[in-house]
């Protein structure tokens, strides 16, 4: 699928990253958000709106499928597409309890990015884009600038959120909380 689709998977982070970048230019959208900001009872100062730093989230599942199989690809694809961006890999990791095949995708996607963030001159693709084909070499670029790990349990095993593939589960949630706040 990622390969399929590279040149609209490309072109939407490229145009997206330049619609953010001249949205964060225009005097308004400050403006808009000191007031929002204001509105929500904080005194925020000027400047917040910083337009020459994007920021771009990959936020899947390292157990298997998609999220496994194109997170090493998927980090250098939006580094291509906007090699100013902020690149953040936010991955679910299969739970010990899990299907053996379910911990052994996890396992492999984690050394592959283990692999690139210690050896990323090592990464090399060929992607098709506008007709052609497109190679990319990574040189010392890592795939993501921050890589969080999303486990269903806390380290001493004390706290596990469930997950489940939807909005309402707590794993979900409580990382979609932790996005917001980064933002």
């Amino acid at each position: 699928m990622f390969f399929n689709k590279f040149s609209e998977i490309w072109e939407a982070v490229r145009s997206a990253n330049a619609e953010v970048r001249a949205a964060a230019r225009r005097p308004q959208s400050e403006q808009n958000l000191m007031a929002e900001l204001r509105r929500r009872g904080l005194n925020p100062e000027p400047g917040i709106v910083d337009a020459n730093t994007e920021a771009v989230y990959v936020v899947g599942t390292l157990a298997g499928g998609t999220g496994s199989g194109l997170c090493v690809d998927m980090g250098y694809a939006i580094h291509d597409a906007a090699p100013t961006a902020l690149r953040s890999g936010i991955f679910f990791l299969a739970d010990r309890a899990s299907l053996p095949v379910y911990i052994q995708n996890t396992w492999a996607a984690l050394k592959d990015l283990e692999y690139f963030c210690d050896n990323p001159s090592q990464f090399r693709a060929v992607w098709p884009r506008s007709g052609a084909t497109t190679t990319y070499q990574a040189n010392n670029d890592v795939p993501y600038n921050y890589i969080y790990l999303i486990s269903q349990q806390a380290g001493d095993r004390g706290l596990s959120l469930r997950y489940e593939p939807n909005w309402n589960s707590p794993l979900v949630a409580m990382t979609a909380m932790h996005l917001a706040a980064d933002l």
